[in-house]
């Protein structure tokens, strides 16, 4: 699988590559470091859109942290 998103970076390389891999947790590359999250067992109910759900909260996680960013930047720039 490693090499599979190393190779969508190559083909794509300004993109952050995000696969769900159901039991077997997700992978993250930003270009640089490959991170694994494990999944967390649970009693499995309806799986029905919860890849679309994972790529939603991950989507909005980092838009928060990119508007966080910037917030913080622009209060360092007028505090110096």
């Amino acid at each position: 699988m490693e090499k599979f998103v190393r190779e969508l970076h190559d083909a794509y390389p300004r993109a952050k590559i995000v696969l769900t891999l159901g039991a077997e947790g997700s992978i993250y590359f930003d270009g640089e470091k490959l991170y694994r999250q494990r999944a967390y067992k649970t009693e499995v109910v309806d799986t029905t859109a919860a890849g679309d759900t994972f790529s939603g909260f991950f989507i909005a996680a980092s838009y928060a942290e990119i508007l966080w960013s910037r917030q913080w930047i622009r209060r360092q720039e007028r505090q110096g």
